[in-house]
């Protein structure tokens, strides 16, 4: 009176689909998240380039090179998301090893390894969302502005 163990292929597969459901959700929500990061920036450099449209005019008519512009822009963008990315990454160890404690009760493993993963996204989502910002200082008419005195 021996029992025989058979796999339950209808549950198994029935799990699968709901993770894969849930892989596809999380994915379209970080979608969402990073298209939000980068309108948040392009927002701030938006406000950036509003308080100092006076100072680019007067740079442009006394000569600055485009690319002196777009390097102070640049250079902006990548402090930004040097910052953003190093307070995300820290913040996000430090909710993952408590999450890890107190839900599962084990240690999270290190995970300096996505550090430079880290980084990069959040330089790349700045450098991303100061592109119209850019576009528009680049735009700049120096007579017009420094006439205004805007």
């Amino acid at each position: 009176a021996g029992s025989v163990a058979s796999p339950v292929w209808p549950v198994a597969q029935s799990e699968g689909q709901v993770l894969s459901k849930l892989s596809l959700f999380i994915y379209l929500l970080t979608t969402i998240m990073l298209l939000a990061a980068a309108l948040s920036v392009g927002a701030t450099m938006l406000i950036s380039l509003l308080r100092r449209t006076q100072e680019m005019a007067l740079m442009k008519s006394l000569g600055a090179d485009v690319w002196q512009i777009i390097l102070i822009f640049m250079t902006t963008a990548l402090l930004l998301g040097l910052m953003g990315g190093a307070g995300g990454y820290l913040l996000s160890t430090v909710v993952a090893a408590y999450l890890g404690q107190a839900v599962f009760g084990v240690a999270i493993a290190d995970q300096s390894l996505l550090l430079p993963l880290s980084l990069g996204a959040a330089v790349f989502i700045c450098v991303l969302g100061m592109l119209l910002p850019l576009r528009k200082t680049l735009q700049i008419e120096p007579a017009m502005i420094l006439k205004a005195g805007v």
